[in-house]
């Protein structure tokens, strides 16, 4: 294959997702604004370009919605991180109106294409009609002839079982992932959070990511969930991402299934205190004042209020309660709020505040900068005894390796790779698993290797994503 041929096939598959995107932010949009409305003007723009390339190529434009994935012109299109929330959007939509997908010969002007999509959100089949009969007489009526709907349709393929195995696990984690941010976004989000909170779903949501992460996937790790940034919806990104991270400690540590999904409740919930905080003062870009910082510090006692509140003294509330009260105490006492006890804080307690300061230090802030995984490791272990418990940070950085999954990294010989997973012999903590990305070798350009089967390559440095532009939670979930 030429680098020619293989430069189409990298643009066909980028205007795939772009395409899927824009469908996407479109359908949502008509559920509140009319399809004459000024917003729509530059998504259906972008959109219609992406589909005339499509058409430029392969003079056709078809997409098929079947079971939990979506064909473009009869090729599946690999979801990502980027698109997954748009493609499992889409995907219940068609299902929903009993619609297979649609396609066209002749690119649609958009006054036809936001007419389609119009109808279909309107659209609601009755019971044993013939939804697709139905629904073309709708747009026959709209004027809409460049379109043709599809029916359902099961499409056979035909897919190496570890290759199944692979697609669907990291269908799965991202399934729970996306599902758990949009359970605390609505849930804490509600003016009366305090009873709004079905506690059950979110012991639900903890126990599948309990599930999961015990699952040994080659070439992919639980722990790669909390690669994934959000900086617009911090407050959730972050809550979860600190589940995920402390049901994956609390795993290679060896708790039970039982103590994790606790461990994993409390790390959900551990700074619900800030919902108290003035948003002024949480979102603050510059230095906090004495009295704003005199502020934000009462934030583990608001959670310790919050939590009484919803749960009282029950055996897992408690749970809880102390590791939103004990998550900034530190491994010295030195912390906040400031204390008296007579012994060590509570194991979750000092798991979480490990597991939180990482994701916080790997995430963009209006005040900070992210670290780089590797950097912020090297950070907590500088704090170890003082902050952080030394035998748990030891244990942390073994499990996670020194270059977590998600890392950037340059190679020895000039390749840039994405870490996948860690190994777990000690003395391969600097040698993941990694997949390359950008290579001086062609030979070598899209391969996974374990860095501990070779000698030929070392990791050099670790890489900031944003400078080199690369999108790393990609190359963790894309196929």
């Amino acid at each position: 294959m030429s680098r020619e041929d293989i430069q189409k096939i990298k643009k066909r598959l980028n205007f795939d997702k772009q395409a899927i995107i824009h469908i996407y932010r479109i359908c949502k949009l008509l559920v509140t604004h009319e399809p004459d409305n000024e917003i729509f003007s530059k998504t259906v723009h972008n959109l219609l370009y992406a589909i005339s390339k499509i058409l430029e190529q392969e003079g056709v434009f078809s997409l098929l919605f079947v079971k939990s994935d979506i064909y473009l012109n009869k090729a599946r299109i690999q979801q990502n991180i980027t698109s997954f929330s748009a493609s499992e959007y889409l995907i219940k939509l068609f299902i929903s109106r009993n619609i297979g997908g649609f396609e066209f010969y002749v690119l649609p002007d958009s006054r036809e294409l936001l007419l389609f999509f119009y109808s279909l959100i309107k659209y609601s089949p009755a019971e044993g009609v013939d939804a697709i009969k139905v629904f073309e007489d709708l747009l026959e009526l709209s004027g809409i002839r460049n379109i043709r709907v599809l029916p359902t349709q099961a499409v056979e393929q035909v897919i190496p079982d570890e290759v199944q195995v692979l697609r669907d696990y990291k269908k799965k984690t991202l399934v729970i992932y996306q599902s758990t941010i949009r359970f605390l976004k609505d849930a804490l989000s509600s003016k009366d959070y305090i009873s709004g909170i079905d506690m059950r779903n979110a012991k639900r949501l903890v126990n599948q990511m309990v599930d999961l992460s015990g699952h040994n996937v080659e070439n992919f790790s639980f722990w790669g969930l909390s690669a994934i940034k959000n900086f617009d919806e911090y407050t959730f990104n972050h809550s979860v991402n600190v589940c995920v991270l402390a049901i994956a400690f609390g795993n290679a540590l060896g708790l039970p299934k039982r103590r994790l999904a606790e461990l994993g409740l409390a790390a959900l919930f551990h700074d619900i205190g800030k919902l108290t905080i003035p948003k002024k003062i949480l979102n603050k870009p510059g230095q906090l004042t004495s009295e704003e910082w005199d502020i934000m510090k009462q934030h583990p006692l608001f959670a310790m209020k919050l939590l009484f509140n919803m749960h009282g003294y029950s055996e897992s509330g408690l749970k809880k309660v102390i590791v939103a009260l004990q998550h900034h105490m530190n491994y010295d006492f030195s912390g906040y709020p400031r204390l008296i006890l007579e012994k060590k804080l509570h194991l979750f307690s000092r798991i979480v505040a490990i597991v939180d300061t990482f994701d916080a230090m790997t995430t963009d802030r209006v005040y900070q900068k992210a670290l780089k995984p590797d950097d912020a490791l090297r950070r907590i272990i500088s704090l170890a005894s003082k902050k952080y418990d030394p035998v748990l940070v030891k244990a942390f950085v073994s499990s996670i390796g020194l270059y977590p999954p998600g890392t950037l990294v340059e190679l020895s010989d000039g390749s840039i790779a994405v870490v996948l997973k860690s190994n777990p012999q000690y003395e391969n903590i600097e040698r993941p698993i990694i997949k390359i990305i950008n290579s001086p070798s062609e030979r070598l350009k899209s391969d996974i290797i374990n860095l501990a089967e070779t000698q030929s390559l070392q990791i050099r440095k670790s890489l900031d994503p944003e400078e080199v532009g690369i999108n790393t939670p990609h190359y963790l979930f894309n196929e």
